[in-house]
């Protein structure tokens, strides 16, 4: 077993800008949180879990298709806060980060 995020969120401003009327080109950040289930396995294993908090930041692009359809790609980087937890045989440090991309295709009413 490994550690294994259960639930994450973010909360992000986006600012961009309209390189042309078609294609905008954005910034993110904000904060986060995470819920992760920390199992250690040996003499003195457990388990265990943690919150962690953090910052989000990223960047991407939307790219309008036609006036009703655009399509979005972004990456975002998430950099949690450590964690220290204690199991029976003692105490483990946990600093996760992660990784996303993301692609989108948005209908606009």
């Amino acid at each position: 077993m490994s550690p294994n995020i259960d639930m994450m969120a973010d909360l992000r401003l986006r600012a961009g800008y309209a390189i042309t009327p078609r294609v905008l080109l954005f910034g993110t950040f904000g904060g986060a949180w995470a819920n992760a289930d920390l199992p250690v396995t040996g003499i003195g294993g457990g388990s265990g879990d943690a919150d962690f908090f953090g910052w989000s930041a990223g960047g991407g692009a939307e790219v309008a298709l036609n006036p009703h359809w655009s399509a979005r790609f972004d990456y975002q980087f998430t950099d949690f806060s450590s964690e220290k937890v204690n199991y029976p045989g003692g105490q483990l440090n946990f600093d996760p980060d992660a990784s996303t991309y993301r692609g989108s295709l948005i209908y606009r009413f």
